[in-house]
């Protein structure tokens, strides 16, 4: 479930970093496909990625990175 706030944040991300497209994967998760590898960690960073603690929602994403 993701709301329409968090929506709007990642596409306006996904613009700032002159991603290609978006995408639903077949896992129901959201890729930002185009983006630099060098961007990446600014990416999280302005999604407030860098500092969830992905383990709370028991999803492999705990090992991202």
């Amino acid at each position: 479930m993701v709301t329409p706030d968090l929506l709007r944040k990642i596409a306006n991300v996904s613009e700032k970093y002159n991603a290609k497209a978006l995408k639903i994967t077949g896992a129901a998760r959201i890729a930002i496909i185009g983006l630099k590898e060098d961007d990446i960690d600014l990416v999280w960073e302005d999604l407030g990625l860098d500092s969830y603690d992905w383990r709370q929602c028991g999803c492999p994403a705990a090992n991202w990175k």
